[in-house]
């Protein structure tokens, strides 16, 4: 779709400014402040998980950086740096996250680059740039997990998409299936392993699987490789969805602990049914588990509302706490090898500017702070 009047330019700029994230919320750049670490754990407490099984697959969410026209973003330099980065932590996947827009809930039109590849400026997660970072992970002997997000304006929650008729709902998969299937020959054409046809799109699936069902055959026609959906953690998927793709993917979020202090072990049992029901699901399936996104702030509420987003955090909790992330990230390393039917993880997440103040010290990633260091010996 041709842009055609600057009051639309300045909507899709303002889309653009919120899209470095993929959870429920626009990304604004957080101030960045040092305040003191109020954890009494020592870093000598946070080293109880131990090196993941071979076939479990190592990844890592890696997230353009569009500040400064993208000069530190996907394809650049400095993503090819911070692959290294990666590499040296123990990292074998990385998921690489090219965007559709929708302009409200209620919206059936998806707006991209696979309708107009002129639509975004140059310094958002062009297809040139999404071909470059993958060629440059491939470059780097990554394996890559290609993974289509929609955005809907104002930071809306995709899986709360809504719609009066069924007539809407076939326009709208209509239109999600051009975006989802634009991107599968991207898939083919550069040999990427894994395509996932979805994230945390609970209405859409819910109330319409037959669409999904369809969906799956429409890009196993162009695409060869493996196939997922990335389910929110409470979501309920029809078994009949999942029998038809390679692996059971979720998005693994849930609140663990309200104690402000929790032990490692403590954390480790609030996982532990979370973990035990998605790998009961593969195993009564017959299909392997993929937990395409986890991660956790190095925030007082990292484990209590895993799922918020750093800039929306109240001024009482932008305090930095090392020690409860690298806690929450020890109890998840422990416990994923006790269920056998999951077979791989992604860290939500690196950017690809290594010092990028966009989240402030309390986001999510953990590049340089306590938590690194359990990832990587569990990575390694």
């Amino acid at each position: 779709m041709t842009l055609h009047t600057p009051a639309y330019f300045v909507i899709l700029i303002t889309l653009l400014n919120s899209v470095a994230c993929t959870r429920t919320t626009p990304k604004h750049t957080a101030p960045t402040r040092s305040t003191p670490n109020t954890s009494s754990h020592t870093p000598d407490q946070v080293t109880k998980s131990h090196t993941l099984p071979n076939h479990i697959r190592r990844g890592v969410c890696l997230a353009h950086n569009w500040q400064n026209g993208g000069t530190q973003g996907y394809g650049t330099q400095a993503s090819l740096d911070t692959l290294t980065h990666l590499e040296s932590i123990g990292a074998t996947w990385v998921s690489i996250t090219p965007f559709g827009w929708m302009d409200s809930a209620h919206s059936t039109t998806i707006k991209g680059e696979h309708i107009d590849p002129h639509m975004l400026p140059a310094g958002g997660e062009t297809q040139e740039r999404i071909e470059a970072v993958i060629k440059q992970a491939q470059q780097k002997d990554f394996k890559v997990m290609l993974k289509p997000h929609i955005w809907i304006h104002g930071g809306l929650w995709r899986g709360e998409i809504a719609f009066d008729s069924d007539e809407q709902w076939a326009k709208w998969w209509e239109n999600y299936s051009d975006f989802t299937i634009h991107y599968a020959h991207i898939a083919e054409r550069l040999h990427v392993e894994s395509l996932v046809l979805g994230v945390e799109l609970v209405s859409a699936v819910k109330q319409h699987p037959e669409h999904m069902l369809q969906l799956i055959q429409d890009v196993r026609k162009v695409y060869s490789g493996e196939l997922t959906y990335s389910a929110n953690w409470d979501e309920n998927v029809p078994d009949k969805v999942w029998r038809n793709l390679d692996a059971i993917g979720v998005q693994l979020y849930p609140p663990l602990s309200n104690n402000p202090e929790p032990t490692v072990q403590e954390l480790q049992h609030a996982l532990r049914p979370h973990l035990e029901a998605w790998s009961s699901l593969g195993e009564r399936l017959d299909r392997p588990v993929l937990i395409t996104e986890v991660g956790y702030k190095s925030a007082p509420t990292a484990v209590s509302k895993p799922f918020e987003w750093p800039e929306h955090l109240p001024e009482s909790a932008r305090i930095k706490n090392e020690q409860l992330q690298a806690h929450a990230y020890d109890a998840l390393l422990s416990e994923i090898p006790q269920h056998q039917h999951i077979h791989g993880l992604f860290l939500w997440k690196y950017f690809t500017n290594p010092v990028t103040d966009e989240e402030g010290v309390w986001g999510f990633c953990p590049r340089g702070k306590l938590a690194e260091d359990v990832i990587k010996k569990a990575f390694q």
